[in-house]
């Protein structure tokens, strides 16, 4: 499946997990940058078993728990155990809802009504996933 796929894939379980008796709670500290007692990961449950951990950095899913048919359960997205992993600079949209466009915008420049708006170069020669807007 390619990335974008999975993407889709992932957003519609997250989107309609919302719609189908989901829970929120917090889960465990996830690192420890911010305070020394980490940023908390929210996590939604179903009644079904399925459970979605969610970073408050970058709205990034760590872990997708759900049972198969024999009903173990699998962590079945790809996510980073600790915080750090996720700034360190070598995977900033990995796990991550991806910001104002999904892809890169050619030459990082766009026109809207006439208009021509320039963005930040991050993929030369192109702007790529809206920007990363966060930086440690």
């Amino acid at each position: 499946m390619a990335p974008a796929v999975n993407a889709t894939v992932v957003g519609g379980l997250v989107a309609a997990a919302l719609f189908i008796g989901f829970g929120p709670s917090l889960g465990k500290r996830f690192g420890r940058y911010f305070t020394t007692r980490g940023l908390p990961t929210y996590v939604l449950r179903s009644e079904t078993g399925v459970s979605i951990h969610i970073s408050p950095i970058g709205c990034a899913i760590t872990k997708l728990l759900a049972p198969d048919a024999r009903g173990r359960v699998s962590d079945i997205v790809l996510g980073f155990d600790d915080l750090t992993a996720y700034l360190d600079g070598r995977n900033p949209y990995f796990g991550v809802v991806v910001g104002r466009c999904a892809n890169r915008i050619a030459d990082g420049q766009f026109k809207l009504d006439g208009q021509t708006y320039s963005l930040p170069i991050n993929d030369p020669p192109n702007e790529l996933h809206g920007t990363l807007l966060f930086e440690p």
